[in-house]
């Protein structure tokens, strides 16, 4: 375990540990500063019948990338759920990709932050996600 490790939220050690994460081909989370990172490759289970990413599979890892940004400026005893969510789809990937999910908190409040995130496929934009997040007391 690293030092920054040792003071990161525990709930970012589940988060690279889960199960769906892991069978979607998640790698190398990364989050500190109110931002995070990570990225993914296209397996089977994330095609859809064309033969292309699904975009339930951007829209679940968008959302992984904001909760991980917000997880890293939070308290250890405090969490966050997603109140609202808005995806752009600008591109697809196909099987054998590599997509790069990187998040950023825009502004955080009290209650409520506001977060956006971004998916890339190399050089070329796959997606944009600006979500909302109710944080837990």
């Amino acid at each position: 375990m690293t030092c920054a490790e040792a003071f990161e939220h525990p709930q970012l050690a589940a988060m690279r540990e889960q199960d769906l994460h892991r069978f979607l081909g998640m790698s190398e989370l990364r989050a500190a500063d109110g931002r995070a990172d990570f990225e993914v490759s296209v397996g089977d289970a994330a095609i859809n019948v064309y033969g292309r990413t699904h975009a339930a599979f951007c829209y679940t890892f968008l959302d992984v990338a904001c909760y991980a940004a917000l997880l890293s400026v939070l308290p250890h005893d405090r969490s966050a759920t997603t109140a609202d969510i808005h995806v752009s789809m600008m591109s697809g990937t196909q099987l054998g990709d590599r997509v790069r999910f990187e998040a950023r908190i825009l502004k955080r409040g009290r209650n409520l932050a506001f977060l956006v995130a971004d998916a890339w496929c190399g050089d070329k934009p796959i997606a944009q996600g600006r979500l909302t997040k109710f944080i837990l007391a």
